[in-house]
């Protein structure tokens, strides 16, 4: 036993190609976790945008419901590197009041915001119906990806933006132990999503699966015959005029298929270019990007009881607070892209660690304490 154990292990190293080897290697997933896998690049704008700085900076106060009686935080700096919080970024009425990085981060530092990437996908599945190759959200995936177990027939479209799959590939690591682990770390996709079978009728509730997300890309790589990543680029990254080169992480040199689910690696200021795109209906500079309707669609509860595990709406990949108005992407150790139209605010939260359990209700509480700044106009 011991002999075969030596040989997996020589194996492993020898090919980087076992999940155990990577998961062992590289232990728990890190938002510079883009730096030890295969990545294919996303080009900065040769005219990039630049978010303008107010001639003022947001006096933050940390809201009561937040302090530590352990901890006496004297300004909110402190108490977002206590959080291993990485990139912290406020942007209001289009221009940044508030901005700080830390733990050797930059402005310019490539982040892994993991989660947050399936908002993105969730865009591309708009886009890709709007150009006319994904033919309905009701079709079923396997129309698809014809590959899949013939199970997932009655599997659609909506059902994987909305989390309502039936399928069995839950992030729970007790109810699949090794789907997430196979996602992150294996080095084939496609053979992996090919394995998935049901478990209960779909649009039955929602449960929170990774796999549904990466189905999700691999159907609209499918239906447009091209590579995610080149589609990717020219129906949407390349629209927001970014300032940072950027990535997105693939399987394995040999299949590049994109780990749609998580592994967009980018800046906190790039990111925010996103959100801004859905704070204004899917237009940026006047342009349609994301279509009006999918976005109207994606930031309403179109199903009021798929609540995430913090309670918030889960729709069309995004959490929604109230219907267009306030909601927000995230990924895993509390990365945030939070928006509030009424306040016209977005908030980037980038971390190393959760920090706290619900940075969303901590932006609510935190802006109610802001409103004296709602009414200065930036620049004045």
């Amino acid at each position: 036993m011991g002999k075969k154990l030596v040989l997996s292990a020589v194996l492993c190293v020898l090919f980087n190609s076992c999940v155990f080897f990577r998961g062992t290697v590289y232990m728990s997933p890190d938002i510079d976790d883009y730096k030890h896998f295969t990545t294919l690049p996303l080009e900065a704008s040769e005219d990039p945008f630049y978010f303008p700085r107010a001639s003022y900076e947001w006096k933050i106060k940390l809201p009561d419901s937040f302090y530590d009686d352990e901890k006496q935080y004297k300004r909110f700096d402190d108490f977002l590197q206590d959080k291993t919080t990485a990139a912290f970024l406020v942007i209001y009425k289009d221009s940044i009041v508030y901005e700080r990085y830390f733990q050797g981060y930059q402005p310019s530092t490539m982040i892994d915001a993991f989660s947050v990437a399936k908002s993105f996908v969730s865009a591309m599945v708009g886009i890709a119906i709007e150009d006319g190759y994904i033919k309905s959200i009701n079709d079923p995936i396997t129309k698809y990806l014809p590959y899949l177990n013939k199970k997932l027939d009655e599997v659609r479209i909506v059902d994987l933006l909305n989390m309502r799959t039936g399928m069995n590939a839950a992030d729970a690591f007790k109810e699949s132990p090794m789907t997430l682990p196979t996602l992150y770390y294996g080095n084939n996709l496609k053979e992996h999503i090919k394995t998935i079978k049901m478990k209960e009728e779909p649009n039955t509730r929602y449960e929170y699966q990774s796999a549904a997300t990466q189905m999700l890309a691999m159907a609209v790589e499918s239906a447009s015959g091209k590579k995610f990543v080149d589609y990717f680029k020219e129906r949407l990254w390349s629209k927001l005029d970014m300032e940072f080169d950027a990535s997105w992480t693939v399987d394995s040199p040999k299949y590049e298929q994109i780990r749609a689910f998580c592994c967009l690696n980018s800046t906190a200021l790039d990111f925010a270019k996103f959100a801004r795109l859905y704070e204004n209906g899917g237009k940026y500079n006047g342009i349609q990007v994301v279509p009006e309707r999918w976005v109207k669609t994606s930031l309403t509860q179109t199903i009021p009881e798929s609540k995430d595990e913090q309670g918030y709406c889960y729709n069309y990949q995004w959490r929604v607070i109230r219907d267009e108005k306030e909601f927000f992407a995230k990924g895993l150790f509390g990365q945030v892209l939070y928006v509030n139209k009424d306040k016209d605010v977005i908030i980037v939260r980038i971390g190393r660690k959760m920090g706290i359990p619900d940075w969303p209700k901590l932006f609510q509480d935190m802006l109610v304490g802001q409103e004296k700044f709602f009414s200065v106009k930036p620049g004045s």
